[in-house]
């Protein structure tokens, strides 16, 4: 039988990122995929993007129904993404620590502090939400997984300040701390400086480096959901962090050999 995941995040119509990545993601990989919608997303014809909430007692309900389904066996691994308001990330943190913290053994959560769409629109109140984060669901995360911009805007980093793997790992190192998995990987994609990609891992007091070659000239829709999603479901599978995180970032970099043209506005990842 399929071990069971849980994400929770957003919805956008075009397929292309959120729940609809997660759920394609976790049953790639062998994962019986549940999830909690937060918001819809709508994009418009010059790349803009429309976000409507859904409230915060329904994304509630959803979180208790889906929780009380995947019995027997239970939830193997979390994945939290776009939250969209506040009252939604509070709602979705308490249900946590009700029904999920309180356990003896805890499933791994990977929160995906998601703050901007490719296109650059920011999604959400950025200092605010880094505030909130910090107070509600990092102390809960096994893993934080943001990019450079999420992670500069977590840290409170002036946003256009440039980063190498040096200031990456410092980053990683502070957002650690503020996890219950002392665990944080910060991704460079394309906007890291120079011709190759990296990303860094920080967990159980050491330090991961990759580094490989960037594949096309475009952020990717969907890339950092497709990421995360996986390392939820090698979790949940029973891998261990490093080795979830490595199979994760295969998977991606196989996905982005072969993008799925949407429209005329961008392109997405899909699975290889």
């Amino acid at each position: 039988m399929a071990h069971k995941a849980l994400v929770i995040g957003g919805f956008p119509a075009s397929g292309a990122g959120g729940i609809p990545v997660d759920l394609r993601v976790l049953q790639h990989l062998g994962v019986y995929g549940m999830g909690a919608v937060t918001c819809l997303v709508s994009r418009g014809t010059r790349g803009e993007s429309e976000i409507f909430p859904i409230p915060h007692k329904q994304v509630e309900n959803q979180l208790r129904a889906a929780l009380l389904a995947a019995s027997p066996g239970g939830i193997k691994a979390i994945k939290v993404g776009l939250l969209a308001t506040d009252e939604n990330l509070h709602s979705v943190a308490g249900v946590l620590r009700e029904k999920i913290n309180c356990l003896p053994s805890p499933p791994p959560l990977v929160l995906d502090p998601v703050m901007f769409f490719k296109a650059g629109a920011v999604t959400v109140n950025k200092a605010e939400v880094a505030t909130l984060l910090s107070e509600t669901l990092l102390p809960l995360a096994t893993v934080v997984t943001p990019n450079l911009e999420e992670a500069r805007a977590l840290l409170g980093a002036p946003e256009k300040s440039i980063w190498g793997t040096e200031e990456m790992l410092a980053a990683a190192w502070n957002l650690a701390e503020k996890t219950s998995g002392k665990s944080a990987l910060v991704k460079g994609g394309l906007r890291f400086p120079g011709d190759d990609a990296v990303d860094v891992l920080v967990t159980e007091n050491r330090e991961y480096i990759w580094r490989a070659p960037k594949i096309g000239q475009q952020p990717l829709n969907g890339s950092g959901c497709t990421l995360a999603a996986a390392i939820t479901a090698h979790l949940a599978n029973g891998s261990e962090l490093v080795e979830a995180v490595e199979k994760a970032r295969n998977l991606v970099r196989q996905s982005l050999e072969k993008p799925q043209q949407m429209g005329t506005k961008f392109n997405a990842l899909t699975l290889p």
